[in-house]
């Protein structure tokens, strides 16, 4: 007579809970939990131990890979991949792949090791594959980079796993580039008035080297007196984002300026200036002049004017501008506006918001500019709101504009405005 060996009943359970949930097609990413059964031999070769790992799918964790989707890179491209979240890095290294794409068809790169040199740098919270020495990769040739996802692909420190699959494609052109980086936007805008407390960020056209940056970006006072790269060190925390172009100091002190003070923040150029991913400089050294505003001051911000005026009939595709007296707090513009549809004695809210903000520190003039996805409907008696109060604007001070500022105006059934 045949006699079944002794199992405990949770454990009983557990696989034939597992054995069901893959009969019925289930496999490892579809479920909510990921649980990764594993069979061992005990001494005498009958007993089962099941051993359940749970992974829990994070919606938050993600990670961006440089280069981007679309790119055209040069044959010597590193690659990238910044997360947003500390990883466990044992988990990330087997769960990057690289393959080529030829003629619709995916070839593996195994092992990755012979073409790159795999680092972590776990307080940017980033990997880098660097290509080995003497080592390319083709010319004019389709790379696909992917993060695997599930139970064998990357987790946070606590495990968590991605939701899916990150990938990007690039094409490589071994065709040099010699154009010069060139700077997009930089914040403080010319001649602003902005708190001693102020980000600092410039933008770049194209990706950066990192390396070049930190040093070679400056700031002194107006009347000459230099302030070191050691102070702006110890005063900002330098940050360079390769998938935005972009670099930011952020203070780390309050205040990180002097108040009521002139400065001029420089980028260097030239030889021994910045330089992009490909080594061409910056063909000058770029200057912004700014100044920070008095930290005393108790008065209130107010209107001095709002085109179009109360009561007026307008076109429906009309812009706003509300004139303020001074500097005003950006974020504090955020929400601080709401749209009124009136019909009679009632009124509706209008959302979604249909304007966007646009603020102009140096002339202290907020725009608001129509959405195209939500115009406004002719013949249609509409009234702005300007929030003020404790959760209303306030300018850069902390001072809240007093009360609710009001303007009523009417669209016309064309695109003249009249009045």
């Amino acid at each position: 007579m045949l006699t079944m060996p002794k199992i405990n009943r949770q454990l009983l359970f557990l696989i034939i809970l597992s054995t069901s949930l893959i009969s019925c097609g289930q496999d490892e990413t579809s479920l909510p939990n990921v649980l990764s059964l594993q069979t061992l031999n005990l001494k005498n070769k009958t007993k089962l131990e099941s051993r359940i790992s749970l992974h829990t799918v994070s919606n938050d964790l993600n990670g961006i890979i440089t280069p981007t989707i679309g790119s055209t890179v040069t044959t010597s491209s590193s690659i990238n991949i910044t997360f947003n979240e500390t990883m466990d890095n044992a988990s990330i290294k087997s769960a990057i792949t690289v393959s080529t794409i030829a003629n619709s068809k995916t070839i593996l790169i195994s092992p990755l090791s012979n073409l790159y040199v795999y680092s972590y740098d776990d307080k940017q919270n980033k990997v880098t594959l660097t290509l080995k020495k003497n080592k390319l990769l083709a010319n004019h040739t389709q790379y696909e980079v992917r993060l695997k996802s599930g139970a064998d692909g990357v987790k946070n420190q606590t495990g968590d796993i991605l939701k899916s699959d990150i990938t990007s494609q690039f094409t490589t052109d071994s065709k040099p580039d010699t154009k010069a980086p060139k700077i997009v936007t930089v914040s403080p805008m010319r001649a602003e008035v902005t708190t001693v407390s102020s980000t600092i960020s410039i933008k770049f056209n194209e990706a950066m080297d990192e390396s070049t940056l930190e040093n070679n970006i400056q700031l002194s006072i107006i009347n000459g007196i230099a302030v070191q790269t050691a102070n702006l060190s110890a005063h900002y925390l330098f940050t360079y984002y390769p998938d935005l172009n972009e670099v930011t100091f952020t203070p780390k002190l309050t205040p990180a300026l002097l108040d009521n003070t002139q400065y001029r923040l420089s980028i260097i150029g030239g030889k021994h200036g910045v330089k992009d991913s490909h080594g061409n400089s910056l063909k000058r050294t770029f200057f912004r002049r700014f100044s920070t505003a008095p930290l005393v001051d108790i008065t209130s911000p107010s209107i001095l004017k709002i085109i179009p005026a109360f009561g007026a009939h307008v076109s429906k595709d009309t812009k706003i501008s509300i004139q303020f007296s001074e500097a005003l707090n950006k974020q504090s513009l955020l929400s601080s506006f709401k749209l009124f549809e009136i019909t009679g004695n009632s009124k509706k809210l209008v959302n979604p918001f249909p304007f966007r903000i646009i603020y102009n520190p140096v002339q202290n003039k907020v725009t608001l500019k129509q959405r195209k996805s939500k115009p406004l409907f002719a013949v249609t008696k509409y009234q702005l709101v300007i929030k003020g109060g404790i959760t209303g604007i306030s300018d850069i001070h902390g001072n809240k504009l007093p009360k609710d500022t009001i303007s009523n105006f009417t669209t016309v059934t064309d695109n003249k405005e009249w009045t």
